[in-house]
C-alpha cells in the first residue's frame, strides 16, 4: 500500500510474521515512528528508541515480563477487578441494567486522568493523516512533533516522576511494573543478555528461560540499569499503550453478549479454576484453553 508517495509492505503471512518478530527480530527491531526532534523523554521509551540505545533499553526492560515477574503483579489485577465487579454488582441490583462501555459508572468522568487519559487517543483525523503523509513538514514547519500534545504528555510523564520519587525513598519492594524496574536498580542484578523469543514464553505460561544464553545482538554488559528518565519513559508507554488492552476487552464482553452459549462455556470454566481462596492462581489462569480461545477469536474479529 502507498501513504502518501511512501509504499509500505503489510505482511499477512505468518511464516513471514513469525521471522520477522522472532527469529530474525534483531534485523526488524525499528519501529516507523522515528524520535521527535526535542530529545523528550517519551523518545526514550523502548516503542521510539532505535539502535543500540533501543537494544540496552529492552534487554533492562524484558525481564519485568516473565511468567515469574507477571504473576507477582496478578494481587494487584485482582483487586482493581474486584473493585469493578463490586461497583458492576451494586448497579445490576439497583437499576437492573446498564452500559458496560459507560465508565462513568466506576468512576468520575470530569477525573483528570480520565481526561488527559482520553485526550491521548482523540487526535483529530487531520492531524493523524498528516502525521503519516507529511511528518517532516509537520515537524520542521508547524511544529508538531507528535499526535499527543505536550499537555497530556506533561501531565502523565510528571505523575510518574512523583511515583518514582516516592518509590525510590521506600525500602519496600513493590510488584507493579515500574516497581519492577526500580528494584532491578537497587539490586544491580540485571544482565543485559538477549534473548528475542524470551517475550513470547508470557502467553504460553512457561517458565521464563535462562538468561545466561549468548545474545544474538551482541550487547555489551554497561549500563545495566535504567535512568530515571528512562524508567518514566517505560511507564508513559504503558499510560499510552492501554487503548489496545482497554478495546480487545470491551470487544471480547460485546462479542459475549451477542453469543450467551460461549458466555457460558467460558464462565463455567473460569469458576472450575477457582481454588479454596476464592482465586485463579496466574499459573491456571494462563492455561485456561477456553479463554485463550476467546480472547484469540477476538483479537481475529476485532484487530487493535
Amino acid at each position: 500500500v502507498y501513504e502518501g508517495l511512501k509504499p509500505v509492505l503489510i505482511v499477512a503471512e505468518p511464516e513471514l510474521i513469525k521471522h520477522i518478530i522472532v527469529t530474525d527480530f534483531n534485523v526488524f527491531h525499528d519501529r516507523k515512528w522515528k524520535p521527535s526532534d526535542r530529545n523528550t523523554v517519551v523518545d526514550l521509551s523502548v516503542a521510539a528508541a532505535e539502535g543500540d540505545h533501543w537494544r540496552r533499553v529492552r534487554a533492562v526492560v524484558s525481564p519485568a515480563f516473565t511468567s515469574r515477574k507477571l504473576s507477582k503483579m496478578n494481587a494487584l489485577i485482582n483487586e482493581l477487578s474486584n473493585r469493578m465487579v463490586n461497583a458492576l454488582d451494586v448497579m445490576a441490583k439497583n437499576e437492573g441494567q446498564f452500559d458496560v462501555i459507560d465508565i462513568s459508572a466506576l468512576t468520575d468522568l470530569d477525573d483528570p486522568y480520565l481526561v488527559n487519559a482520553r485526550n491521548i487517543f482523540s487526535a483529530s483525523m487531520f492531524r493523524f493523516l498528516c502525521a503519516h503523509l507529511i511528518p517532516t513538514f509537520l515537524r520542521h514547519f508547524l511544529n508538531i512533533k507528535s499526535l499527543t500534545t505536550d499537555r497530556e504528555t506533561d501531565y502523565f510523564v510528571n505523575i510518574l516522576r512523583q511515583i518514582l520519587t516516592l518509590r525510590q525513598n521506600s525500602d519496600k519492594k513493590f510488584t507493579h511494573f515500574m516497581g519492577l524496574l526500580i528494584n532491578s536498580r537497587k539490586e544491580r542484578d540485571v544482565t543485559l543478555v538477549d534473548n528475542d523469543s524470551q517475550i513470547h514464553y508470557i502467553n504460553s505460561g512457561g517458565e521464563e528461560p535462562s538468561l545466561s544464553r549468548q545474545s544474538s545482538m551482541n550487547i555489551k554488559a554497561v549500563n545495566q540499569s535504567l535512568s530515571d528518565e528512562e524508567i518514566v519513559a517505560q511507564g508513559f508507554m504503558f499510560v499510552a499503550g492501554f487503548g489496545t488492552t482497554s478495546s480487545t476487552l470491551a470487544f471480547m464482553a460485546y462479542e459475549l453478549a451477542l453469543n450467551p452459549s460461549v458466555q457460558q462455556k467460558l464462565y463455567d470454566e473460569i469458576n472450575g479454576a477457582i481454588d479454596s481462596d476464592g482465586e485463579i492462581p496466574y499459573d491456571v489462569l494462563t492455561r485456561l484453553p477456553y479463554l485463550d480461545a476467546v480472547l484469540s477469536e477476538t483479537l481475529r474479529l476485532h484487530t487493535p
